[in-house]
Parts: structure tokens; sequence; C-alpha cells
């Protein structure tokens, strides 16, 4: 977009890098139709309550958010709690290993020691890891507590690059938040699971 105004030429070369673009241009569009709401939305809290105010809103939301977080956090077991799940693959099943630890700072998973990287399109790009972890943690929080960046701030994901949860470029992926993001998940609730057994569910894909 400039001023306002659609990219045709910029639309097209990336609608170019999908198999099925009929599909990706309504995605697309919803987006940039959601951006547009955005920027009326935004434009009249600031003409509303001025720029400073509408600033300092976020921010305190921001850190409310993570206060509530940590406090939720904060009353889980502490500790670090280690699972490992696999991925098939033909015959070969893939590891995916975490260790969750839990401290004052928050939650912190690292899944070091998960299969590298394959050909095959099951690998997930750690956006994807880091929101299926996410996902995990925000399932198990209890209270009314708002999922903004406050809550994402006390997840730390360590992927180590070159991994099945953390691919390098030009690894095929389309399949890493289709099927993959599911086993990550099942993997962080079966190590929490050794923590919060009374509220992590049964895996759904996985071991």
């Amino acid at each position: 977009m400039v001023r306002g105004e659609l990219q045709r030429d910029a639309l097209n070369m990336i609608l170019s890098n999908f198999k099925t673009p009929e599909t990706a241009i309504g995605d697309i569009t919803a987006q940039l139709a959601a951006n547009r709401v955005g920027v009326v939305r935004v434009r009249e809290l600031v003409e509303r309550y001025g720029v400073d105010e509408v600033l300092n809103a976020w921010r305190e939301g921001v850190e409310y958010g993570r206060k509530l977080a940590l406090m939720e956090v904060g009353k889980w077991p502490r500790g670090a709690y280690d699972a490992v799940d696999y991925m098939e693959l033909g015959d070969e099943l893939l590891p995916i290993k975490v260790s969750v630890e839990v401290s004052e700072d928050g939650v912190k998973a690292d899944f070091t020691g998960t299969h590298g990287q394959v050909e095959a399109p099951i690998n997930a790009v750690y956006g994807v890891t880091f929101s299926a972890v996410s996902f995990v943690i925000r399932s198990l929080v209890r209270g009314d507590i708002p999922t903004n960046e406050g809550f994402y701030s006390i997840i730390n994901v360590t992927a180590p690059e070159g991994t099945l949860v953390n691919p390098r470029k030009p690894a095929p992926v389309s399949g890493g938040n289709v099927e993959t993001t599911q086993r990550i998940a099942d993997v962080v609730f079966k190590a929490l699971a050794k923590a919060l057994p009374d509220r992590c569910p049964q895996q759904a894909l996985g071991q």
C-alpha cells in the first residue's frame, strides 16, 4: 500500500509464490481490510484523547497484562519439566524434545535436542513454534488476563536453528502450521503435565 493505494505489482509478486493464489488473495485482502479499520480506529482515539494519552494507555495495558500473567504463572510449581514426542515421516520417528522451565520471570521452553529439519514439508518456522508454546501457556493460565504483548513477554522460546522447529531457508514448511504445530503443543502440554496434572489435557495427536 502507498498512500492508501494497493500496489498491484507487489501483490502479483507475492501471489506468484503461492501454490493456490486464488486462496491467498482472500487472506491478503482480509488483512488489508483489517488494517484499514485499525487505522481508522487509532485515528479516532488520537483525535479524541491525544497521542500521548493513547500511547500511555497502551503501555499501561501491556504492563498490566505482564503483571497479571506473572502473578498467575507465579502460582505454578517452579522447576524444569522435560518431555519428548515424535513426528512420523515414513517409517521414521522424528523427536521433538522440550524442557519447560517455570520461574519467577515466566516460562522458558527449550527445544534443544529436537530432530534436524527435513526435506518433507513438516518443518515449523520459529513463529509457529512460539505460537504453539504460547497457546499452551494461555490455555493453562486462569483468570481474565489480556492476551497482549505483556502476556507474550513472559514466554521465552529457544529453538535451535536448523531443526524441525526452526528450519533454515529454503526448507519446506507448508505442513508446519498444520501438523507439527499440534505436536509442539502436545509435547509442551506433556512437559507441563508434570507440574500441573489437573490442568493439562490428554495429547490430541502425540503419544
